[in-house]
């Protein structure tokens, strides 16, 4: 393959390409009005930052940013884009602790829902890199020894005795 033609196809994707990405973000189904959203550390290039995360209540990952600090402009631009990005402002919004949330959602004038929930209710919904377990505790959602109804307790594996099977 010659230079000429790497460089016709190369424009090609260039040109094409976000049409064919419009398209399909168009034919997807519409996502919930209920959003689940939360923050998690993460180490890049040494330097501590922190992953936003926006999730529907089916469980598809609506948006992720990335951002150097964890305070109420960064809620209001994962909001904003969230909206810009879906055309619509959720129901609901299930989101942890952080007050962040609460004050982005008054100074967009949302009037959306907001529950305050905790890590664990998107935690293990979708793992959004491979590094964590999912095994993170909160105090007052589920105490460790009780089950919750997207994972039921499941009586301990036992394998039969060579006697019992004989």
């Amino acid at each position: 393959m010659d230079r000429a033609t790497r460089r016709t196809r190369g424009a090609y994707c260039a040109q094409f390409a976000p049409i064919y990405a419009r398209n399909l973000r168009r034919r997807r189904p519409r996502p919930s009005t209920q959003w689940h959203l939360d923050e998690m550390v993460a180490m890049i290039g040494g330097r501590r930052r922190y992953l936003w995360r926006a999730i529907d209540d089916e469980g598809e990952v609506l948006d992720i940013l990335v951002q150097s600090r964890r305070n109420k402009a960064a809620a209001v631009k994962l909001l904003r884009k969230l909206m810009k990005k879906l055309g619509f402002a959720p129901r609901r919004l299930v989101t942890d602790k952080l007050p962040s949330y609460g004050a982005a959602k008054a100074e967009l004038g949302m009037t959306a829902e907001h529950e305050k929930g905790c890590a664990r209710t998107i935690g293990r919904r979708t793992r959004t890199s491979l590094s964590g377990d999912g095994s993170t505790r909160c105090s007052d959602a589920n105490p460790p020894g009780q089950p919750n109804d997207s994972f039921p307790r499941t009586p301990p594996f036992t394998t039969p005795s060579t006697s019992s099977v004989i």
